[in-house]
């Protein structure tokens, strides 16, 4: 029985670029496999996932050049490989 992840990211970025990015990490999450929900909390857009953790690891590496902070994306990554 394969383990099933959960996790969720946060868009806090600026107006202008989040509603790209937004689109663009959820396009990818669905393209890797996993499931995704969309909500808003306090005006912030946020993307909750569920899947395996191949599924994680395949969003995250091609999400990781979309990131506004590359050093916290190689920290979510090795953190992530390594739980």
């Amino acid at each position: 029985m394969k383990r099933c992840f959960h996790t969720y990211d946060i868009f806090d970025v600026k107006d202008d670029i989040r509603e790209k990015y937004f689109d663009f990490c959820h396009n990818k999450a669905l393209a890797c496999g996993l499931t995704c929900k969309c909500s808003i909390v306090d005006d912030i857009p946020r993307l909750e996932m569920w899947g395996t953790k191949s599924s994680f690891l395949r969003y995250y590496l091609v999400t990781l050049t979309k990131c506004e902070y590359k050093i916290g994306g190689i920290k979510r990554l090795l953190s992530f490989i390594f739980e």
